[in-house]
């Protein structure tokens, strides 16, 4: 359990260090502008309704990335800006009215960290970051969908778990990781006694 806690604190400080800086700010009538700096790998934003639907999604990789978006064709209701990066989701809350997009204030922004997994030799780290301490259910798969764990995690901020790999067999396996109605999955391939993500 050390090795999981001090896991997380590195996790979290390369979280902080590495994710990008958001800014959005209404420009005028029913443009947005979308700021993103310190981008160090892929991050996917979305555009989602209020039913949580994806109505426009792209992914950014530049150092520093800015865009405008024109939501002159969206109906007036309720909106978000969602940007995933490598290790959380932000979620940014907007509304179209008749004549402009309202950018609700910092409070309405949300922050959800994702599940990590990092492999060393036989072993699987499983860790996430839960603020509000939302469970993990943790499951993993063989190629013929069969159950070869399942775990729930909660009731704590540093959510964590050491899956020892080295009994599997060669092959591919899904680790499925659920929480907050969100799902992530990796797949773990096990050749020659080493395991890799994939």
């Amino acid at each position: 359990s050390t090795v999981v806690v001090v896991l997380i604190t590195s996790l979290v400080a390369m979280a902080i260090n590495n994710e990008p800086n958001i800014r959005i700010s209404s420009v005028e009538a029913k443009t947005i502008s979308l700021k993103l700096n310190n981008v160090a790998g892929k991050v996917e934003v979305s555009i989602k309704d209020a039913y949580g639907y994806i109505i426009y999604s792209e992914d950014m990789q530049k150092v520093i990335s800015s865009k405008r978006y024109d939501l002159t064709l969206l109906p007036i209701g309720d909106y978000s800006f969602e940007v995933e990066s490598e290790t959380k989701v932000k979620t940014i809350p907007f509304s179209v009215t008749l004549n402009k997009v309202v950018v609700k204030d910092n409070a309405d922004e949300s922050v959800y960290f994702k599940p990590v997994v990092r492999l060393d030799g036989d072993f699987a780290y499983i860790t996430k970051l839960s603020l509000k301490k939302e469970k993990l259910k943790i499951s993993l798969y063989d190629t013929n969908s069969n159950v070869l764990y399942n775990e729930e995690l909660k009731d704590k901020m540093d959510l964590g778990k050491v899956l020892n790999l080295s009994k599997l067999a060669e092959g591919n396996y899904r680790l499925i990781l659920k929480s907050e109605g969100r799902a992530f999955e990796k797949t773990i391939s096990v050749k020659e006694q080493k395991a890799e993500l994939i």
